[in-house]
Order: structure tokens, then C-alpha cells, then sequence
């Protein structure tokens, strides 16, 4: 998706181009041509994550999402791939290459060879998942201790910020939520 920036270039030099009718309108193509490169440089985020907690989107080497996750998250992947213009259809079995899942939850490896990504559906999961991976997500409340170790985004981050955009930054990630840390009253209060 475009950055805001974009957007409002392109829409600006639109109305330029539409409002004016002397020769001097062609001067709109420009902030157009502006917000092209800011289109394609904008960074994409390597790891999504639903409101839930319960589907898991991690990119893989070749660009493309690896989903952790059951069939309940389909319609939040669905709208991942159109946001990243990819035509893959959100129940195809490419979706789960390099993804390996058991009883307790689901791994994958950031880029195909980088940290481990784990998803745990049961409280037995942490153990293995706070000592081996990098991020832990899980709907349900890490033990204390886990963070030490790993990235955690559990229940209480989900309940209280939403759904989690990881960006690569430096050695570390940029986490981008849902809702910011002061919920205004117009959106939905925080879950316990």
C-alpha cells in the first residue's frame, strides 16, 4: 500500500491537473512523478500479526508470506496479500511453506534462514518457544521470564494495542500496532 505522503502527492498533483486549464496545469505531473518512488520505497513489514493473536504472517526469502495459523485468521490474510499485492489466494498450500506445526503451536524462520518465528496455542508451547525463538506470539499470557529471551507478543500486548506490523530495523524490529498506547473514545477498549 502507498505511504500517506504518496497519496496525497498523487492527489494533489490530480486536482492540479483537473482544476487548471491553461498550460501551466502540467505542472501537476510533477508532485505525481514525486510520489512514484515513494510508492516502491516504502519498507514492508516481515511479520504481521491478527488483533486475535491467532494467525501469524512471516515473510519468507522469495518476499512472499508463510502464515502460522488455522482457518480462523483467513480473512485478516486475505486482506494482508491485497495490501501487498500478492495474488495468492489466502487458503493456498504455498502459504504454509516453511512452516512447521505440532499440538502446541507453529515455527517458521524469518526470511527463510533468519530467527525463529513461534506461534503457541498452549501454554506447554512457552518452554521450547521462549528459549529457541527470536518472537513468541500466542493468544494466551507468556509466562514472566519469557521477554528475556524472545520478542513476546502475547494477550495482554494484543488486548491492549491490536494487531502488530514488525518492520526490520537495525539489529532489532520496529513494531507498528493498531491502536496507540491511549485509546481514543472512538475505538474499541481494550481487551483484558
Amino acid at each position: 500500500m502507498p505511504p500517506p505522503a504518496a497519496l496525497l502527492l498523487m492527489v494533489a498533483g490530480f486536482l492540479w491537473l483537473a482544476l487548471w486549464r491553461e498550460r501551466w496545469r502540467l505542472a501537476g505531473v510533477i508532485p505525481i512523478l514525486l510520489a512514484l518512488p515513494l510508492t516502491f520505497l516504502l519498507p514492508r513489514p516481515s511479520v504481521l500479526i491478527n488483533e486475535d493473536g491467532t494467525t501469524v504472517a512471516v515473510r519468507g526469502a522469495d518476499g512472499r508470506f508463510s502464515v502460522m495459523g488455522g482457518k480462523a485468521g483467513r480473512f485478516d490474510v486475505g486482506l494482508w496479500l491485497r495490501a501487498d499485492a500478492d495474488a495468492c489466494e489466502a487458503v493456498a498450500p504455498e502459504m504454509s511453506k516453511g512452516v512447521a506445526c505440532d499440538a502446541l503451536g507453529c515455527t517458521t524462520r524469518l526470511g527463510g534462514e533468519g530467527p525463529v518465528v513461534a506461534l503457541a496455542n498452549r501454554a506447554d508451547a512457552f518452554d521450547d518457544d521462549c528459549r529457541l525463538a527470536s518472537i513468541v506470539v500466542a493468544d494466551l499470557a507468556a509466562p514472566s521470564g519469557c521477554e528475556l529471551h524472545a520478542m513476546v507478543i502475547d494477550r495482554r500486548e494484543l488486548g491492549r494495542f491490536g494487531a502488530h506490523a514488525l518492520y526490520p530495523e537495525g539489529s532489532g524490529y520496529r513494531v507498528e500496532t493498531a491502536y496507540p498506547a491511549v485509546r481514543r473514545p472512538f475505538m474499541p477498549p481494550a481487551r483484558e
